[in-house]
């Protein structure tokens, strides 16, 4: 049964039962969750791109100190870091 149906047929009988301000304040109650659900899923996406995108970020990171402690010779310390930059700066 789809949830549309399921809440008329709910109001239906809260209307019949309680009268038709009881199953107006019943709506707008549903409605106001229902706005707050999106709301939420909408705060949840935006956390899953800021992850993403901090799980990038720390992957270059690793990248960057790899690419330095592979090149921290003494004589090329420099020049390493200077890749490592290059490998990470669009």
């Amino acid at each position: 049964m789809d949830n549309e149906f399921k809440l008329k047929r709910l109001l239906y009988k809260v209307e019949h039962e309680c009268g038709v301000g009881t199953a107006t304040e019943l709506k707008d109650i549903f409605d106001e969750l229902q706005t707050r659900i999106e709301d939420l899923e909408s705060e949840n996406n935006d956390y899953d791109d800021i992850y993403q995108s901090l799980t990038y970020l720390n992957d270059q990171l690793f990248k960057l100190e790899k690419h330095i402690d592979d090149n921290a010779d003494g004589t090329d310390y420099w020049r390493g870091m200077e890749d490592a930059y290059d490998m990470i700066e669009p």
